[in-house]
Formats: C-alpha cells, structure tokens, sequence
C-alpha cells in the first residue's frame, strides 16, 4: 500500500502539461517585450535617419546656395573689371602701352582669374597688323603669368572661335568653357 501511495502523491502533483503552460508563458514574457523593442527601435532608427536625411538636405543646399554667391561675386568681380579696361581703352585713358600692364595686373590681383586677354578686331590695334590678342593666363605650380600673343598662335576670327566671333557679331555675354591651343 505504501507503494500505491507513494505512485498516487506523484501522479498528483506531476500534471501532464503543466510544464509546457509555464515555458509557454515564460516564451511570452521573452518575445512579447522582444518585439515590443524591435518594433521600438526600428521606428527610432526610421525617425533618426529621416532626421538626418532632411538635416543633410538643409544642409547642402545652404551649401549651394553660399558657393552660387560666392561663383557670382566673383563673376560680378570679372565683369566689372573687364568692362573697366575696355572702358579705359575706349577712353583712350589706357594706351596700348599700359593695357598690357593693366591686364597683367587684374590678372595676378585676382586668384579666381585663369587669364584673359585684351582682343582687337582685325586691323582694329593697328592698321597695319591684321590681328592682335594680348593673353595672359596662369601656368606652372607657381601661378607664374604667362604672356601669349593669341594671333601668333592661330586666327580668333575663324568661325570655331565662339569666344571672339560671338560677341563680335552678338554682343558682350558670358561664353561656355572652352579649350583651345593658348
């Protein structure tokens, strides 16, 4: 009789099931806030990049909107001083032996200026000198200005030449970049 006791005592405290309902519950109060935190964490991490993304927005375009005002002093700058030379020029308060001086001189005062010339229609210099094109432009790891006589390299007025030929025929405007033999 001992023995039936002792197997009936086991029987009722050993419940089948009763130690899955507690891993079931344990695995919930672990997933449950697990997912609680992922779902958490990823909305901060979706927040914290928009974040950023619209910070780094702002950002450049204040960026771009700085460099197009610094890219329009300096343009401004450039204009202003060529239209003074060629002021100077018409007003003969430059002769053609100080233009080279004066050209020279917006050139090394102004670090943003590759170069620049000082450019004559043809027999425009001198009636008896078909073309004449003083250039100066920087050369070298020193920025060392160089003097070029453009007419000794090739004919500005030739048709390739947008850079004379059009504002010869259009007027004074900004030309697009160019390369030439200079």
């Amino acid at each position: 009789t001992e023995v039936m006791t002792s197997t009936t005592t086991v029987s009722e405290t050993a419940q089948p099931g009763t130690g899955a309902k507690w891993f079931n519950r344990i695995l919930w109060l672990i997933c449950l806030p697990a997912f609680i935190l992922t779902v958490v964490l990823i909305y901060q991490h979706i927040t914290f990049k928009n974040a950023i993304y619209e910070s780094s927005k702002a950002d450049l375009q204040q960026l771009t909107v700085d460099a197009a005002q610094q890219i329009d002093t300096i343009l401004q700058q450039a204009m202003e001083s060529a239209e003074t030379l060629a002021e100077s020029l018409t007003d003969a308060s430059v002769n053609k032996k100080n233009m080279l001086v004066k050209l020279k001189a917006i050139i090394a005062d102004n670090p943003y200026y590759f170069g620049g010339s000082i450019t004559f229609a043809p027999f425009g210099y001198d009636a008896d000198v078909r073309l004449y094109s003083a250039y100066y432009s920087r050369s070298g790891p020193d920025d060392e200005l160089k003097f070029q006589q453009l007419a000794d390299i090739y004919d500005y007025t030739s048709p390739e030449y947008d850079w004379f030929v059009g504002p010869m025929a259009n007027g004074n405007r900004w030309g697009e970049p160019y390369w030439d033999e200079a």
